[in-house]
């Protein structure tokens, strides 16, 4: 079991561009950071000196014919060169995929 974080969520940024259609307020992007670093793969992640950039509108590939969003908002973990993307489910309370982008220079 990885022990509990101390965790600031006010001075988690919300990054990127916001949809005007489905804004994301200060209650919801901080939702979404505990729903996230309740997940021990963030924080084992956090742990090992990875750093929370912010919370983002995240979209993940889908196979051709696959129905649904595909995207979410997803907590980013940077750490060891790659951004870690989180995306969880807002309904569930659930990190429902992860995202790996390995930066440039790093591979």
């Amino acid at each position: 079991m990885i022990p509990d974080l101390v965790v600031n969520y006010s001075e988690i940024a919300y990054i990127g561009i916001q949809d005007p259609s489905d804004p994301v307020d200060e209650n919801r992007k901080n939702v979404v950071a505990q729903t996230a670093i309740a997940d021990e793969r963030v924080r084992a992640i956090l742990l090992d000196g990875g750093m929370i950039e912010g919370v983002l509108l995240q979209c993940h590939p889908t196979p051709k014919d696959s129905g649904g969003s595909a995207c979410a908002l997803a907590l980013r973990v940077l750490h060891q060169g790659s951004n870690w993307d989180f995306l969880v489910d807002e309904k569930s309370g659930e990190v429902i995929f992860i995202q790996r982008e390995v930066l440039p220079g790093r591979i």
